[in-house]
């Protein structure tokens, strides 16, 4: 069975907290938000070459980021965080407010 074909649509664009880091990955996160990994340019062969254990130090960024749409719209905001929490009190999501970091 063919998947359905759903039109690309542009929410925002997201940039590196630190100029000149790169981006290593970036998936979509529970919430619908996107998770992405940065890290400085030298050490981005490190983490790709070797993943998940590389051979020397490096550092990397973790960034949550949120749609447009939703981080300015306060009403869609609330709706999401309210299904959230009602996810948490149900037991069906655990509370990690820091992530799995």
């Amino acid at each position: 069975m063919a998947r359905p074909l759903l039109p690309v649509r542009h929410h925002a664009t997201i940039a590196a907290a630190e100029a000149g880091d790169v981006q290593v990955c970036a998936s979509v996160g529970p919430a619908g938000e996107v998770i992405a990994v940065w890290s400085a340019a030298e050490d981005l062969p490190v983490l790709t070459s070797f993943f998940p254990d590389p051979p020397a130090p490096s550092c990397s960024l973790i960034q949550r980021h949120w749609p447009i749409s939703i981080s300015q719209n306060a009403v869609e905001l609330v709706r999401r965080l309210i299904a959230l929490n009602a996810e948490i009190i149900k037991g069906t999501r655990s509370y990690d407010p820091f992530g799995e970091f």
